[in-house]
């Protein structure tokens, strides 16, 4: 199964509906409430969780930025942007 990390801006019913789907979902706004989008993508590398966001900043800070690489090809084909 798929390991998701939910930004602080996803909605609490999206978080609810994917839990109950039986989805591991983090989500931010619970659990690290505050953090910056860097330590975001620090904790999603550290815990192998994908990113749900509708924050455009991310995809600046990951690929022009170079905050991180990703593992594998399988990885960026499942990294989510909901903008």
């Amino acid at each position: 199964m798929i390991k998701l990390l939910a930004d602080e801006n996803f909605p609490s019913r999206s978080v609810d509906i994917l839990r109950a789907n039986g989805f591991d979902v983090l989500w931010i706004l619970r659990s690290y409430q505050g953090i910056s989008d860097a330590e975001i993508i620090n904790l999603a590398n550290a815990e192998q969780r994908l990113i749900l966001t509708f924050d455009k900043d991310f995809g600046h800070l990951i690929f022009k930025e170079g905050i991180t690489k990703f593992p594998s090809r399988r990885a960026r084909q499942y990294f989510i942007n909901a903008s």
